[in-house]
């Protein structure tokens, strides 16, 4: 239970590490980490590190014990604001496998000298999902909405079942699958999902 709501878990993606050797961060100026699953993969010794949310930053934090950043739009698009905003020499990029490459090419475009470390694979997983049962899903990702999609209608599913996502970009994704009741949360946290859950009117089982 999360706020008096009942909670279906029904992954769709799953990760598999990338083993990667030890890089010296030390001759890097920022090290910008896009997600929890990349974490054996970050350098340590770099001037500063940015995560793309704050489970991320918070997670980065315990394992380095030093403050991390985040940037105001908690998205791949805010980092690249970030970057734009900020004078940079040098950075690594620790992220999936097969990522949308926004960041990589902003940082060659500004000319940082940067290395990207690929940490992990995604998975795509087809669980069972009894849709009687769910009354709205919540997406934090495009490629975990478009893999949502295919279970959802594939058992029968709702297009009009609210579709909880941390973006815009996401909310497009999610509507070009096929959805078509999409709510933009503030962000990807649990209380950005949480607010945009009680604005849809759905009760709770409290």
């Amino acid at each position: 239970m999360q706020a008096g709501y009942g909670v279906y878990p029904a992954s769709v993606l799953a990760t598999e590490t990338v083993p990667l050797a030890d890089l010296e961060g030390s001759g890097y100026a920022l090290c910008i980490v896009l997600s929890g699953h990349a974490l054996h993969a970050v350098p340590r010794g770099c001037a500063a590190y940015l995560a793309v949310g704050e489970a991320t930053r918070r997670s980065l934090e315990a394992l380095l014990g030093v403050e991390v950043l985040v940037p105001e739009e908690q998205s791949s698009e805010g980092v690249v604001r970030w970057l734009s905003a900020h004078s940079v020499s040098s950075a690594v990029l620790v992220t999936g496998r097969g990522g949308r490459g926004l960041i990589q090419e902003k940082l060659a475009k500004l000319g940082i000298r940067h290395v990207v470390r690929e940490a992990y694979t995604r998975k795509f997983l087809t669980p069972e999902v009894k849709t009687a049962q769910i009354d709205a899903i919540e997406a934090a990702s495009g490629d975990g909405v478009r893999q949502a999609a295919t279970v959802w209608f594939a058992a029968g599913g709702d297009a009009g079942v609210p579709v909880l996502v941390p973006s815009s970009r996401v909310g497009e994704i999610a509507a070009g699958a096929g959805f078509r009741n999409i709510v933009i949360c503030a962000g990807a946290s649990p209380e950005d999902v949480l607010q945009a859950l009680a604005a849809t009117g759905l009760a709770n089982d409290g």
